[in-house]
């Protein structure tokens, strides 16, 4: 095995086990969709949500995404994406 192939491995394992554990949640900014992404968040998954309206508190290490759930072309305008936790939106 070359010199850096171990941490390549371990990375894609990691990653792997990331995506296993990533939950997508619309409705997430306000009641029980609120509720759905603390709950997640605190069992230890990475947690993506969305919502037509601004949180009115994000919970760390999540990622809010403002957009509206019936209309794709509202998830492609970028540039508008709170981030924090590793977890990346783009």
């Amino acid at each position: 095995m070359r010199a850096g192939a171990g941490a390549l491995a371990r990375n894609k394992v990691e990653i792997i086990e990331m995506m296993s554990k990533t939950v997508f949640i619309t409705g997430g900014a306000s009641g029980i969709g609120a509720a759905a992404v603390t709950k997640f968040r605190d069992e230890g998954w990475n947690v993506l949500f969305t919502d037509i309206h601004e949180p009115s508190c994000k919970p760390e290490g999540t990622c809010f995404v403002k957009a509206d759930s019936r209309n794709k072309a509202s998830f492609c305008t970028g540039g508008h994406y709170l981030c924090d936790g590793g977890l990346v939106c783009r």
